[in-house]
């Protein structure tokens, strides 16, 4: 996978997750739920490094390690499942895909 498609893909698999959080926002006020945060940041010794944190009343209360490609693969996972059963969700898939 070359450098620039990495960057397209997470490009994209951050703007998804963009999407699931400014959907669920309203239910996360709603309800001091735990959360996934996906979260992603420069390696140590270059590259990147991704990771999750479960956050319960916007307190980080355990973080995974997960790699690049598991990082980008969750969101799409989540987008394409809430875009099954949500007219809302496929909108904005179309809208952020074409």
């Amino acid at each position: 996978m070359t450098s620039t498609t990495q960057a397209e893909l997470i490009g994209r698999s951050v703007q998804m997750e963009q999407q699931i959080r400014a959907q669920d926002e309203e239910k996360r006020r709603r309800a001091a739920l735990a959360v996934l945060e996906p979260m992603l940041s420069a390696g140590k010794r270059g590259g990147l490094e991704a990771s999750r944190a479960k956050v319960v009343g916007g307190v980080v209360i355990k973080t995974e390690g997960l790699g690049v490609e598991t990082w980008i693969d969750a969101p799409a996972h989540e987008v394409a499942a809430r875009a099954a059963s949500s007219t809302g969700a496929r909108t904005a898939l179309e809208r952020l895909v074409m």
